[in-house]
């Protein structure tokens, strides 16, 4: 139950998505809908479509893009900015999931996931819309320095930005040398 989580519902985000529902648009509205009567915790759509997108537009107070290209978070913009007016509220905030790689051998991990999104139907529908390969929504570098020159190309289309690290091992020091 909502009402028992011990958490400052200021710093509370719920994410809801439709995963492989069949009637995935409607369950989304009645889940944001029900969290709505039930908490004040900011609520947050994934949206890989443009359908989806309008619905977060419409009802909640974030739309999180997955895999997106600068481009695509560009156009993300337009169209919830253009549906959240035409639905006389405040613009949602625009928050980027995006994959990061440092080196070559998490280069090659990331292309082991890029590779495993781009055969799932959802995700490969997601990279035709956007006219690029999963690879292409990814920033990926040789240097340190490298990963937030490519996230840079983000600042002025998201208004916060989820990097998912890639590292060639799984160890504390590759994350801390992405960090």
């Amino acid at each position: 139950r909502i009402g028992e989580l011990q958490l400052p519902v200021e710093r509370l985000t719920l994410g809801v998505g439709s995963g492989a529902a069949q009637d995935g648009l409607a369950q989304v509205r009645d889940g944001v809908m029900v969290l709505r009567d039930q908490t004040a915790a900011t609520v947050v759509v994934g949206a890989l479509g443009p359908k989806m997108t309008r619905l977060a537009a419409e009802v909640a107070d974030g739309v999180l893009v997955d895999w997106p290209t600068p481009t695509h978070a560009r156009a993300v913009r337009r169209l919830v900015g253009q549906v959240a007016a035409e639905a006389g509220r405040s613009r949602p905030d625009i928050i980027g999931y995006v994959f990061t790689a440092l080196g070559a051998a998490a280069r090659g991990r990331l292309q082991a996931d890029a590779d495993y999104y781009g055969a799932v139907p959802a995700y490969a529908a997601h990279f035709q819309r956007m006219e690029a390969a999963p690879m292409e929504a990814a920033v990926v570098g040789d240097t340190p320095e490298q990963i937030p020159y490519g996230l840079s190309a983000f600042d002025a289309e998201l208004d916060e930005t989820v990097v998912r690290a890639t590292v060639g091992q799984d160890s504390a020091d590759a994350y801390l040398e992405v960090l």
